[in-house]
């Protein structure tokens, strides 16, 4: 079926289909409108021949329709809408398979037009014999009627007066050629052909006894419109059946002697010049044109265009350097050369340029002219200058259009006329419109044969021949239309129709029309025509990105409608010589857009597929609209001594005339006697819309003329340039509100006024909105894939768009949000003052529960330094801030504040790591915090948790379990309140049971008891009974070295403990046999003395002197200095902190290759990494065990002198890390107990290396010399080294372990680390452990690693 889309009043479509006789038919089909949208609950009436209704239906909301059981009949099918237009559809049937008649679109518009008729199905048979009376028409008896097609011509329509003329000279040839019957035997008829562009002229006449020669009657035909000089600009070159060539009046060349000597064409020879040629040709080395003196001496002035040994066209003249194209045209194919000489006026220099095909190429452009350059030179063309090298020989092929010009022509003007025929003779005549054409040729004679010496038909070469040659318009009609999505997609609206020299192109991921094509998603028919010069398989390939469907003469011989990446497809089909019917269609689905077509005619190499095309003759004017009036000039040659009269007429092209955009024109004007111009008004219409420029053609009726013979150019084409104010394009309101389960938001753009041409404008999302992405969508079909914006459009006529923003609706609380809509961009119009539109949307989903995560906890009774946490959720996410209150219930409640534990505020940040905990045991402030009652914020966004801290308070006395009970208060903000709204904390005591003794025992036996005492005094004690222990407690602020010693004949046994109650050193007999003696570097802590008989039943009395060997002992500093420095191992990652705000900070991130710690004389430790960056301490982050921990508040635990740190977080947030942790402790398989002072390294793959890694490679199956002399065991690594190109490893990080026996490694690797360990002081072996990386920065690995003794 096919379709035409019509723009004009009333739509008149004859269908032609075929139905079985006497079955019963249906009908069914779409009503649209202007748009292409259905047309709802619009009536179809259905009428036979007599206008009798047969049957009327009603469009359902779509626009669907359908008639049923109906008789195969002919019909016309009539529908009107008094808003959108109306249509009449004229239904023709006769007996053919085709008996349904399915999807017929019915397009509905204001416009008037006539009839266009389409058809379904094979044409009917031809009618049966008819036998006429040889009366006055002059008929003969018994003889039946043929019905011949004379030609196609390349041409929409013909005006009544050309169809009158042409049809009567039919006429006449026909009859002379049928032997002399009556021309009313004769009836001759133009109609649209079958292409787009083209008309069909077919005769009906009667059959005679005389054989019917078509190729004289053509050749007769063509005399007789070269006759009459209007249908001579017409049909010369027209596209006869079977009797045309490419260029059908070229200059043919033999190569041997053959040229034309045109005579002397310039009196002087301009500075500026220009030579251009179709020529085709295998031959290499010879001439196009020369301009010389005829003698056989190169010499002054003379120059000349020809075809070089490579096959490249060249110019170059006398004494001059040379031009030269890239590109060699030698190839037998018709090709376009040209050269251009643009001389400046400034001296001897200027630019010369060769182009081939309309594209500049020249690979020497230095050619200088020789000023005064001799006038009255010979102009001939295909003549030698029998120079080496340059035109050796005459011009063997064909050459068509040749022209030379007086100016030196643009790319844009040579590729604007390369494709049409210029008349003109060998001097510059009244014939010749263009600036600066000095002469056209082309060979005169009808004759394709050619003799030595001859110029094709034998006529003689002579100077001053006048040679003239006619050219067609090389083009494919393309129409260009917006499709839909998809394979195999069917063609949408038409938006552009172009004409197109070649199907070549390679868009890529462009528009072939971005004003109006869009990148992905369009579809392009192209029809045309080309000559097949010899019968045989001619062979077709397309080359395409997406599908394509080729169709010679109506026949599929390419079918490859499928999405697919740049491929080639081939077809063959057998043709005989002539002109043949070509239609290509191709689609492009998305990503890169590319079709190419190619064919091989039978002995020919591959090469682009020709179009042949005729193009009229016209010149140009243009008028703006606001003018009111164009003023159109018709020149004479020379001036007359006759009035010369003429007729005129404007037919409408884009611009329509009858007052819409200029009023008509059909009138006869005069030149009078003496005159050579006269001048007349076209009124032009000024409206107020803005629109394309918009053209009309003016024509001179030969017919008409008097005293006077028509020129060539006939034809005139006004441009009416618009000049009105594109219209504004603006939101219809700022603000708009919806709710958020309410689906879609319908945001309405408006447009000041009517455009004739399509706009768009591009809109965005303002940063400025509170709505994220995953809160709407913008409308999927304004979105340019290619670019990644959108676009709202109005096509022309069109004022207004929708907007349809689809509001996702979760279920999360949440504020109002705003999504703020923003125009830019606009194309062929500008912005209104209304640029945005803020649209509200109103959460309406239900707050979150909050309830405490479980029923019960419990922990036992020891008092560590971070708190438990008691964990509350939310039941979803909320994006408002949840506050919930707790408090103690003084029912079920055992354990008592300040004494058995203490409740916290704890802050925790965006990613839910706790920040802060205040207060705590360390951090008691002198007004304390309400403990039986708090409130717990989880701030909007977050993970859903909160917590309330509670620090347990050892109190070392053996009791029952206590319990804290928490009730959350009712009434949350932002909540409300779950099931799990108490929750029961169980303190389990731990705590041994308390020994039996005489009340009169002098010192305490545990660290709760523990007698205090001073650094520097003695004290005297009694083992009172067996088993008896004293505990004595030192309390110190700075770092130092102990003495304890005892004294007495008591044998004794001391212990160092820390203040967790780990044994840190001990001695028996350190002094003599009797007595302990325990030296012990110490950092500011609680630590404590044990003291008991080294026998199990000893007793005894004892004194206890504790001292310091130095205030400062160089023992105690170096314990100081070596605990910093194990933070600063080269190869560790250090971050520095710099202030940005009151509450904000940034870090640098730093590699320490080197260090230098000490001590000032004010005993604070000064730090300088790299030689030259001095560190504060409060300000760096170092790896503490599973975290990055602020060096400020570590030291606060060993210095003297505690540091003030200065309002940065204890631990390094996560996300400003750019490396991982690996991090663990490092522990006594036997004890449980941590390791100190073990060495801790990480290894991994060499390739690639840690960035800046200093460390050396360690061999972990033969054994390596540890940095104190000891050779380590031989073992085999946990590393398979097949994994990598070398058995060894390369070391990421080391790390010294801390009293706690804590490590924290920084790496940046991902895959499979090796952790190794080691302690050369207590003698361990070596362990190791795999670790498996996931990600280079801000995660945290633990290795904890357990040695056992060697």
């Amino acid at each position: 079926m096919i379709f035409s889309k019509i723009t004009r009043i009333a739509l008149l479509t004859t269908v032609l289909f075929s139905m079985a006789i006497a079955e019963k038919v249906s009908i069914t089909g779409v009503v649209l409108d202007k748009k292409g949208k259905g047309v709802k609950k619009i009536d179809l009436i259905l009428t036979d021949k007599k206008e009798k209704e047969v049957a009327k239906v009603t469009t359902d909301k779509k626009g669907n329709f359908l008639f049923s059981d109906l008789k195969p009949d002919n019909y016309s099918l009539h529908v009107s809408h008094k808003r959108k237009g109306e249509a009449t559809i004229t239904l023709k049937s006769w007996p053919s398979g085709n008996r349904d008649i399915k999807d017929l679109e019915i397009r509905l518009s204001k416009d008037k037009i006539d009839p266009v008729v389409l058809t379904f199905g094979p044409e009917p048979p031809p009618p049966p014999p008819v036998v006429k009376k040889a009366q006055a028409d002059g008929a003969i008896p018994g003889r039946s009627q043929i019905k011949i097609t004379i030609m196609e011509v390349p041409f929409k329509s013909l005006s009544d007066t050309l169809k009158s003329i042409f049809t009567n000279i039919i006429d006449t040839k026909l009859a002379i050629e049928l032997g002399g019957i009556s021309e009313d035997l004769i009836n001759t008829n133009i109609s649209p052909g079958r292409f787009k562009r083209s008309t069909k002229v077919t005769s009906t006449i009667e059959k005679s006894g005389k054989k019917f020669d078509k190729e004289t009657f053509y050749r007769g035909v063509l005399d007789s419109v070269r006759i009459d000089s209007m249908l001579k600009t017409i049909f010369v070159s027209s596209l006869l059946e079977g009797d045309s060539s490419y260029f059908n009046e070229y200059i043919f060349l033999d190569g041997v002697d053959d040229h034309a000597n045109v005579g002397n064409l310039f009196t002087k020879i301009p500075k500026d010049l220009t030579i251009e040629a179709w020529i085709r040709t295998a031959s290499s080395n010879q001439g196009i044109l020369i301009i010389h003196d005829e003698d056989a001496i190169w010499e002054k002035g003379e120059q000349v265009f020809y075809i070089d040994n490579d096959g490249r066209p060249a110019f170059t003249g006398y004494g001059n350097n040379y031009l030269v194209g890239k590109k060699a045209v030698n190839d037998d194919s018709w090709h376009h050369v040209a050269m251009v000489w643009d001389h400046s006026d400034s001296g001897n220099v200027g630019q010369g340029m060769i182009y081939v095909d309309g594209v500049e190429g020249t690979s020497n452009n230095s050619y200088k002219p020789v000023l005064k350059d001799r006038a009255g030179l010979t102009v001939e063309i295909g003549t030698p200058n029998f120079q080496t090298g340059e035109a050796f020989n005459y011009f063997s092929g064909l050459i068509n259009e040749l022209r030379v010009w007086s100016t030196a022509r643009t790319e844009r003007e040579i590729i604007s006329n390369m494709y049409e025929t210029l008349f003109g003779s060998l001097t510059a005549s009244g014939n010749v419109h263009y600036d600066g054409l000095l002469a056209a040729f082309r060979d005169s004679s009808d004759a394709m044969t050619d003799a030595p010496g001859r110029l094709n038909n034998g006529a003689s070469i002579e100077r001053g021949t006048n040679v003239v040659i006619d050219s067609s318009r090389n083009y494919f009609s393309g129409e260009y239309y917006r499709g839909s999505k998809g394979a195999s997609p069917k063609f949408g609206n038409l938006i552009r129709v172009r004409d197109d020299s070649l199907i070549n192109f390679q868009w890529g991921e462009t528009s072939p029309d971005p004003s109006l094509i869009p990148v992905d998603n369009f579809q392009v028919r192209w029809t045309g025509q080309f000559y097949a010069k010899v019968g045989g398989n001619y062979r077709f390939r397309t080359y395409s990105d997406d599908g394509t469907r080729l169709y010679i003469n109506e026949k599929l011989i390419i079918d490859d409608w499928v999405n697919h990446t740049t491929q080639s497809v081939r077809g063959s089909i057998i043709l005989k010589p002539g002109i043949h019917d070509l239609l290509l269609e191709y689609y492009e689905n998305g990503g890169g857009a590319t079709c190419e077509l190619y064919w091989t005619p039978p002995s020919a190499i591959e090469s682009p597929v020709p179009h042949l095309m005729s193009q009229l003759i016209t010149s140009a004017s243009s008028a703006n609209e606001g003018d009111g009036i164009a003023k159109i000039s018709i020149d004479l040659s020379s001036r007359s001594g006759k009035k010369v009269t003429l007729a005129i007429l404007t037919h409408d092209s884009t611009a329509m005339g009858n007052g819409k955009d200029y009023t008509s024109v059909s009138k006869t004007i005069a030149v009078p006697a003496g005159g050579k111009r006269i001048t007349f008004p076209i009124d032009i219409y000024d409206d107020s819309m803005d629109e394309y420029d918009e053209v009309l053609k003016i024509s001179i009726i030969d017919t008409t003329l008097s005293n006077a013979d028509a020129g060539i150019a006939r034809t005139h084409r006004l441009i009416i340039v618009d000049d009105d104010e594109p219209p504004s394009v603006q939101f219809n309101s700022a603000t708009s509100s919806i709710a958020e389960s309410g689906n879609d938001q319908v945001v309405v753009l408006t447009l000041s006024a009517v455009s004739g041409k399509d706009i768009k404008v591009k809109y965005s999302v303002d940063a400025n909105s509170t709505a994220t992405s995953d809160d709407y969508e913008l409308p999927k079909a304004d979105l340019d894939s290619m670019k990644g914006t959108f676009y709202a459009s109005f096509p022309a006529g069109i004022t207004r768009d929708t907007l349809n923003i689809h509001i996702i609706n979760d279920s999360v609380d949440e504020h109002k949000q705003t999504i703020i809509l923003r125009l830019t961009e606009p194309v062929s119009a500008t912005i209104g003052p209304i640029d945005s539109h803020t649209i509200t949307i109103n959460d309406d989903d239900p707050p979150p529960s909050v309830a405490f995560v479980s029923d019960a906890t419990s922990e036992f009774e020891v008092q560590g330094k971070y708190p438990y946490y008691i964990d509350l959720s939310l039941s979803e996410i909320s994006e408002k801030d949840v506050t919930t209150g707790w408090s103690i219930s003084s029912y079920g409640t055992t354990a008592r504040t300040m004494k058995d534990f203490m409740t916290s505020s704890v802050k925790i940040n965006n990613e839910g790591t706790v920040i802060s905990v205040f207060p705590s045991p360390d951090n008691v402030p002198l007004r304390m915090p309400e403990q039986n009652r708090g409130t717990v914020t989880i701030k909007a966004g977050m993970p859903g948790k909160g917590h309330i801290g509670v620090y347990v308070l050892d109190d070392l006395i053996d009791e029952k379990d206590e319990i804290i009970v928490i009730n959350l208060k009712p009434e949350p903000e932002n909540a409300h309140l779950g099931t799990k709204t108490r929750h029961n904390f169980t303190i389990m005591d731990n705590d041994g049971q308390p020994l039996v003794e005489f009340s009169g025992d002098d010192h305490g036996n545990n660290r709760k008891t523990a007698t205090l005492v001073d650094v520097g005094s003695t004290t005297t004690g009694i083992i009172e009974l067996a088993g008896d222990i004293d505990v004595f407690r030192i309390d110190h602020k700075s770092p130092m070295t102990i003495l304890a010693r005892s004294g007495g004949n008591t044998d004794l046994y001391g212990e160092i403990l820390d203040r967790a109650g780990s044994v840190l050193a001990y001695d028996d007999d350190g002094r003599d046999t009797n007595n302990f003696k325990i030296k012990i570097p110490l950092l500011p802590h609680t630590n404590y003395i044990r003291v008991k008989h080294s026998k199990v039943g000893g007793t005894g009395e004892y004194s206890l002197m504790l001292e310091s060997s130095e205030q400062y002992d160089k023992q105690a500093d170096d314990l100081v200095l070596n605990k910093t420095r194990s933070y600063f191992h080269p190869g560790h990652i250090i971050y520095l902190a710099n202030k940005t705000g009151t509450s904000s900070f940034n870090v640098q991130r730093v590699q320490v290759d080197s260090v230098s710690i000490d001590l000032d004389l004010k005993r604070f430790i000064t730090i300088v990494v790299n030689d030259s960056l001095h560190v504060n301490p409060s300000h760096c982050y170092v790896p503490s065990y599973g975290r990055y921990e602020n060096l400020g508040i570590i030291q606060k635990n060993y210095i003297s002198n505690p540091l003030q740190v200065e309002g940065f977080p204890r631990f390094l947030p996560e996300e400003m890390l750019e490396h991982s942790l690996v991090f663990g402790v490092v522990r006594d398989y036997r004890t449980r107990r941590p390791v100190l002072g073990a060495e801790v390294r990480v290894f991994g793959k060499p390739d690639p290396p840690q960035i800046g890694s200093q460390t050396t490679l360690i061999s972990l199956e033969k054994g390596d010399i540890w940095g104190g002399g000891q050779q380590l065991p031989v073992k085999r690594s946990l590393y398979d080294p097949q994994e990598s190109t070398t058995p060894h490893l390369v070391e990421k990080g080391r790390r010294i372990t801390s009293l706690d026996g804590k490590f924290a490694i920084a790496v940046q690797d991902t895959g499979f680390l090796v952790v190794r360990a080691e302690s050369r002081v207590n003698n361990y072996r070596i362990q190791e452990k795999k670790v498996k990386i996931r990600h280079k920065q801000g995660e945290y690995y633990n290795a904890d690693i357990w040695l056992l003794p060697k």
